[in-house]
């Protein structure tokens, strides 16, 4: 394996039998993706992804949070199906998410090479951290 770093130049590190163990992850990617009911033909042959704003159907918790799902948009660009995998903690949010997903989302829809609208999987692993400001101007 090979690093390029601006500061140092490039960095070789050797990663003993690299190639199988790469093999190895997709192969575990692939089966969990399997049991989710992800079709890895769809998504191979997918040449462009959904494109769209997650954030705009999804009303975010208001509090910190750390959550997984998958969604399916489907070939009018609507999120048809949703599973979530790691829940956030907060029962009210975890039970509207996937139908928020299904009600609001919209998409333009991934295509194939021969620009043909597919029905594809997303997973989305969102990390919600919320900033607090403090001010010592009174307010009035």
């Amino acid at each position: 394996m090979s690093l390029h770093l601006k500061s140092h130049g490039k960095i070789e590190i050797p990663v003993p039998n690299f190639e199988q163990a790469w093999q190895a992850l997709g192969n575990c990617m692939d089966d969990l993706y399997a049991k989710f009911g992800v079709d890895m033909a769809v998504q191979q042959a997918m040449a462009e992804e959904p494109e769209g704003r997650i954030f705009d159907a999804i009303d975010t918790p208001g509090r910190p949070a750390d959550f997984a799902f998958f969604y399916w948009v489907n070939e009018d660009g609507r999120v048809d199906e949703c599973k979530l995998v790691m829940p956030s903690g907060f029962d009210e949010f975890d039970a509207k998410l996937c139908d928020d997903l299904k009600r609001r989302a919209r998409f333009k829809p991934a295509i194939d090479e021969a620009g043909n609208p597919l029905r594809v999987a997303q997973f989305e692993n969102m990390n919600i951290r919320v900033a607090y400001t403090t001010t010592t101007v009174p307010i009035s």
